[in-house]
């Protein structure tokens, strides 16, 4: 009996957990994903239960066993792909003592950034926003919750979490949390914690350790593997792109929109501080730098769920059909996408989302489309931004669910004037291409995407489009200029 080597790649993301089996040359063969709830218990709080996590992850996994032993196949190892930073505080058996942890989009913790950065200066910025980081939450707990700071062990994220109680290690990567580095030692002071009560720091093909046997007990595998560190949910993602080499851009339509720029070198520290910019390491020595606008293609469900209720036309695809019949610049209406508050380049979370220029005569088409468009401009101020800072994007690669639409795409090209390249990439392949290098399947990075990665679709910049984007852009900052001086 033929048995066939796979490679598995599991990514947390922030509404899903997606788990996927990849050949050895990057063709899918097993896909499953299941939701869970993000709650918001109060104002600016976003948090998951780790429990919904575990329960989540072992549906997938029996799933997973039942197409193993249907397909004969042999599982050479899996990937680990999450959102973060987030903060959970774990007991010495490594469970949570948290029913609720706070994600990367909790901002509870925003005016304790100010504190940190006078007491260690703001070296620690990039690892998540600011207002959202690790060590801003690690503080507002040891404030707000003493009590659960004194029970706790160890201080991790997602990462660290679902590693331990994947594998019985505890580990993570540079990434997705502070781990166990000396360059984390003064902030966790400054935050009353110790820097060797983080979890280990492994690089990001490294093996951590077996799926655990009581796991494969529970959920039908006949067989452990080896489980690899993986990245953060945006560097897989960008991984299976191909942005790889520095000068490398991956613009995300996700649940926010993202930019993640590949880099020789990390940003000063002053400048992620002032503009929002994450920065952290990503693979061979190389960093990620970027930014996000906080709603991408979530701006779009939010306003076919809203525009859409009582119509005939209820899914995207519908949406976006009406959308494309509105011309450029969607007749001067304007929508500035900060349903979450606004991101890169400043963080303000207390800017509201803004519709401008609507008539009484204005078409759905047109009211549709600048809601696309908003945040299409978000992502090129991101690009503008880091241009102007000297990181400049040499080719750029656009992934996501929004960008499984060609007329997202094409406007994206259009908007940013740039070729973009298009293929079906997502974090779990990411993540299963690090763990075929930690496995020793492929030798190095570069090897892994030559044979994992997909061809990409190249789409092209419309040159008309785009000045005439040109000229509505610049009216579009003007006015974007006026009502953000509202909120000082």
């Amino acid at each position: 009996m033929k048995i066939d080597r796979v490679l598995a790649g599991m990514d947390i993301g922030t509404t899903s957990i997606k788990l996927s089996l990849y050949s050895l040359q990057g063709e899918t063969l097993f896909d499953e994903c299941e939701e869970y709830p993000t709650y918001y218990r109060q104002p600016r709080w976003a948090e998951q239960s780790p429990q919904d996590w575990k329960r989540v992850i072992l549906s997938l996994l029996r799933k997973l066993s039942t197409r193993v032993k249907r397909m004969h196949y042999e599982v050479a190892g899996m990937g680990l792909s999450v959102h973060a930073p987030s903060l959970v505080f774990l007991d010495e058996n490594g469970e949570s003592l948290q029913d609720f942890v706070p994600i990367w989009c909790d901002e509870r913790s925003a005016d304790k950034v100010e504190k940190l950065i006078e007491r260690v200066g703001p070296d620690f910025v990039g690892l998540g926003l600011p207002l959202a980081s690790f060590p801003a939450k690690l503080l507002w707990y040891a404030e707000a919750q003493p009590e659960t700071v004194r029970k706790a062990f160890w201080a991790t994220g997602v990462k660290g979490y679902l590693l331990k109680w994947l594998t019985g290690e505890l580990a993570t990567d540079p990434s997705s949390e502070p781990g166990r580095q000396a360059g984390w030692a003064s902030v966790m002071t400054a935050c009353g914690w110790a820097v060797e009560r983080l979890a280990p720091l492994f690089e990001a093909e490294d093996v951590v350790g077996r799926l655990r046997s009581e796991i494969c007990d529970e959920v039908g595998l006949a067989q452990s593997f080896p489980v690899v560190t993986g990245l953060n949910d945006g560097g897989c993602s960008t991984l299976s792109s191909g942005a790889y080499r520095s000068g490398d851009a991956c613009v995300e339509l996700a649940t926010n929109g993202v930019v993640y720029l590949v880099s020789d070198q990390p940003m000063a520290a002053e400048t992620r501080l002032r503009h929002a910019f994450f920065c952290w390491n990503y693979v061979d020595g190389r960093w990620i730098i970027g930014g996000q606008t906080k709603c991408g293609a979530s701006a779009l469900k939010w306003a076919n769920d809203l525009f859409g209720e009582k119509a005939a036309y209820i899914t995207i695809d519908d949406y976006i059909n009406i959308a494309r019949k509105g011309p450029i610049g969607s007749d001067d209406v304007m929508f500035f996408p900060y349903l979450r508050g606004r991101g890169t380049p400043s963080d303000q979370p207390e800017v509201r989302a803004m519709f401008t220029g609507l008539l009484i005569n204005t078409e759905k088409e047109n009211l549709y489309r600048s809601v696309i468009e908003g945040v299409i401009f978000s992502m090129r101020e991101i690009v503008d931004y880091l241009q102007q800072a000297g990181f400049p994007v040499e080719r750029a690669l656009i992934t996501g669910g929004g960008a499984k639409s060609e007329f997202i795409r094409q406007t994206t090209a259009d908007v940013l004037g740039v070729p973009l390249c298009w293929g079906d990439n997502r974090a779990t392949l990411g993540a299963a291409l690090l763990a075929s290098i930690g496995v020793g399947i492929y030798g190095s990075i570069a090897e892994a995407l030559s044979q994992m990665v997909p061809a990409a679709i190249e789409v092209t910049p419309n040159p008309q489009a785009y000045e005439v984007y040109e000229e509505f852009i610049r009216r579009y900052i003007k006015v974007r200029d006026h009502l953000l001086a509202m909120y000082g």
